[in-house]
């Protein structure tokens, strides 16, 4: 998973991350996506 900075790292960041949750956790990517959502979500409201 590559961290990186900037808008388009970040993406790439999240849908990264989304995959990880499919291949090793077997979500469906619609679960996938909603936890990253949430998860990121929940980072941002905390840093702010």
């Amino acid at each position: 998973m590559y961290c990186g900075r900037g808008l388009n790292n970040y993406t790439l960041t999240k849908i990264a991350f989304a995959e990880k949750l499919m291949n090793e956790q077997g979500l469906t990517k619609d679960e996938a996506k909603n936890l990253v959502e949430l998860f990121f979500g929940e980072i941002k409201d905390i840093l702010e």
